[in-house]
Formats: structure tokens, sequence, C-alpha cells
């Protein structure tokens, strides 16, 4: 399992599905913001240590 917490950051359903599911299989820990005012608030919240847009 790995620990680093990634913010995903996209609007469209099935790429953010695609993203997230890989996310899990590969073990990690993810957020997820639909757009760019909700990504802000999670960055700054959840302080994530990557971000895949």
């Amino acid at each position: 399992m790995n620990n680093s917490m990634i913010l995903v950051v996209e609007d469209d359903f099935a790429i953010r599905s695609l993203i997230t599911s890989t996310l899990e299989i590969e073990g990690y820990k993810y957020h997820v913001a639909k757009d760019g005012k909700q990504a802000i608030i999670e960055a700054t919240t959840q302080n994530p240590g990557r971000m895949i847009i």
C-alpha cells in the first residue's frame, strides 16, 4: 500500500472514475475535486502530496 495522498481534479465522470479506480487498485489514498474551486478547498484542507489534473 502506498501512503501518498493524491488530489484528483477532473470534471468528466468517466475519466475521474478511471483514474480513481486505478489509484485504488494500486493502493493510493486520494481525494477528488470536480472543479477548480473544489480543488482549492481540498488542497488547502487535505494537504495532498500530489495533484493529478
